[in-house]
């Protein structure tokens, strides 16, 4: 999963100064009154809640694998590195700890704002150039289905939906095991089910790839195992109401 800088010049931003100041290290919460007494945007978190270190490419990649499913790589920004631990619940993010810098901004290079991409979060990092080293002032939750225009924002909207879809699977899915009393019965939907997944993954895998190589091919396959778990919901979902609720 790649990840790209995007110009976001329409959104606003509250940010303080910082001049004459020192390299806040890790657990050292800069002083930002301007961003504690200010009325922000709508979802933004103040910069107080973020600790900051700086940090080499290593000690990037042994925090980013906290936060990210098995797979996943450490994004690149230019030369910035740009990473959260974070989780979503509730359509809140909580943000633990932003970490960014392993190289210093080249000469004329200007900081800049950027989509960071989680499976389930995409968050949009605001960063300001401190004392030549890019920190991460503002973490803001976008909602990716909401107006989806980057192929980041499209692929978790996709994510999204799937994700989704297989919960209410799994919650038929037990709901059906549970009105069964034959072990055998039993047996033979948990088998079933198994049997399902391999199908679901491999169907998905073959219709993403007519787009190998592209972009757009996780987007495709995504929707392919939404597609398919909605239709297995379904199944299910008919079966009780078949066997169970007529």
């Amino acid at each position: 999963m790649q990840i790209g800088s995007i110009g976001l010049a329409t959104t606003m931003v509250m940010t303080t100064s910082f001049a004459n100041a020192q390299v806040p290290t890790r657990r050292e919460q800069p002083s930002s009154p301007m961003l504690a007494a200010a009325r922000l945007p709508k979802g933004w978190r103040e910069a107080s809640q973020f600790s900051y270190e700086r940090l080499n490419p290593e000690a990037v990649a042994r925090e980013i694998g906290k936060a990210l499913s098995e797979g996943h790589q450490p994004w690149r920004l230019d030369r910035r590195t740009v990473a959260a631990d974070c989780i979503m619940e509730f359509g809140i993010i909580k943000a633990k700890d932003v970490f960014e810098v392993a190289e210093r901004l080249s000469p004329g290079e200007a900081p800049g704002e950027y989509l960071l991409n989680l499976p389930e979060v995409i968050a949009e990092v605001r960063v300001q150039d401190f004392n030549q080293v890019p920190i991460a002032l503002s973490l803001r939750l976008i909602d990716p289905c909401e107006n989806p225009q980057t192929t980041i924002e499209m692929r978790a909207c996709a994510w999204r939906k799937y994700q989704e879809a297989d919960r209410e699977l799994n919650a038929t899915y037990k709901t059906l095991l549970g009105r069964l009393v034959d072990q055998k019965h039993r047996e033979l939907l948990i088998q079933a089910q198994r049997d399902w997944i391999k199908v679901r993954d491999s169907t998905a895998e073959f219709e993403a790839h007519f787009y190998e190589g592209g972009s757009i091919k996780e987007q495709i396959k995504t929707a392919a195992l939404e597609r398919i778990t909605r239709a297995r919901t379904n199944e299910l979902r008919a079966t009780l109401k078949d066997e169970f609720d007529h």
